[in-house]
């Protein structure tokens, strides 16, 4: 009997360490840092189960110079392997963390400087995560999270990455998608690269994309709040910003914030759900602020040939944009350019200020117009983006 426990036991022993073993080896979270093999673990599917605890796990591993941080638009947009970041700046390290809202995304950043301090910091800033409703201002916004690692829930996040089933599923199909035509996956300088979007666009072309994100922002945009103020108070969301100035002036770390391009499609998106006064309060407020803690912000939404890069036909499946994937995600080509702006200040006319803040929000007022007089057919898309959403 003892012999039999004993083979019993060496045989849920052997068992155990194999699936944590053969888990680590593939490590479909990224969370591990195993060595690469192709066919074996060279994409990551299921990183974005994950995606704070393996961000801050990659960032603490590299101790870049340089971080980027923002929603998706940076993680889909912003290449921190691209030649546009200068080499004192390199390595440089993506903490893009999609569907994150601007509190949330100070924290992980103000978490991730406990256990590295970069020399440069910039910090995208999303327009629709300003906008607030009446009871979340009355009570200040969102609760914020601690600001530092908690090692008893890295140590269990740990053991659940290479012992559970999750994992061992999860495993499995890191193990299939490594032989996918267009394999999810994240880079170790925290970059999604083109992941699905060459094969979408490769079966559906771009308009299905821009249709699908359309309606999807504007289901969000008519169900939320229309509104960046309720009074003569500071948005809680610059509260958190400001925490953020504070703790990189003290490290002395550099700090540069900057907007999106977004493609023409969104700004149209805001007008037709009600949005746009917000949108201006919103670059009104970011003048202001820029301008009190003397921090650089540079303003990439613009209404020009890029940002109105003509959107392909229905069913046309062979054409590609050049600078977007949809009108949500620029591609990295776009993010490049602003890399390289920002960091060379070749247009010093993108850094908003007070004193031409107007000046700004009027060219994106008759440079929508224009766009919207020259593309119908882009107006048509996303009246029939709101009549959906609406119903």
């Amino acid at each position: 009997m003892k012999r039999y426990l004993a083979i019993l036991a060496a045989t849920v022993l052997v068992i155990v360490v194999g699936v944590a073993g053969l888990a680590w080896l593939v490590d479909p979270y990224a969370y591990w840092n195993a060595p690469v093999i192709d066919g074996v673990n060279r994409y990551r599917p299921a990183s974005g189960k994950h995606m704070l605890a393996v961000k801050l796990r990659q960032y603490e591993r590299m101790q870049p110079n340089t971080l980027v941080a923002g929603n998706s638009r940076v993680y889909v947009g912003i290449d921190p392997g691209s030649a546009s970041w200068p080499s004192e700046m390199q390595p440089v390290y993506n903490l893009g963390l999609p569907g994150v809202g601007m509190r949330n995304l100070v924290q992980a950043v103000e978490t991730a400087l406990f256990t590295h301090q970069p020399r440069a910091l910039f910090v995208g800033l999303d327009f629709i995560n300003f906008t607030v409703d009446k009871a979340d201002w009355d009570k200040g916004g969102p609760v914020a999270l601690p600001p530092k690692p908690d090692y008893e829930a890295r140590a269990a996040l740990a053991a659940k990455l290479l012992l559970s089933l999750d994992a061992l599923g999860d495993t499995a199909a890191a193990l299939a998608e490594q032989h996918s035509a267009s394999p999810e996956t994240i880079s170790p300088a925290g970059f999604y690269g083109t992941g699905i979007y060459p094969a979408t666009i490769a079966s559906e072309g771009h308009a299905a994309l821009f249709r699908q994100r359309n309606l999807e922002n504007l289901e969000y945009f008519l169900a939320g709040p229309k509104r960046v103020r309720w009074g003569p108070e500071q948005n809680p969301e610059f509260d958190a910003l400001d925490d953020l100035v504070q703790t990189a002036k003290t490290r002395r770390i550099s700090l540069t914030f900057f907007t999106y391009p977004y493609h023409a499609d969104l700004l149209l998106s805001y007008q037709k759900a009600g949005l746009w006064p917000a949108y201006e309060d919103w670059l009104r407020d970011l003048a202001a602020f820029s301008a009190r803690t003397g921090i650089l912000t540079y303003i990439f939404t613009r209404v020009d040939e890029v940002t109105g890069e003509t959107v392909p036909e229905d069913g046309d499946t062979k054409t590609r944009m050049r600078w977007y994937w949809e009108a949500g995600h620029f591609k990295p080509a776009l993010g490049d350019r602003m890399v390289l702006i920002m960091n060379s200040s070749l247009d010093d006319r993108l850094v908003l200020t007070p004193d031409n803040v107007e000046a700004r929000i009027r060219e994106l007022r008759e440079g929508l117009a224009a766009y919207g007089e020259q593309h119908p057919e882009a107006v048509r898309r996303i009246d029939e983006a709101f009549e959906d959403a609406a119903r």
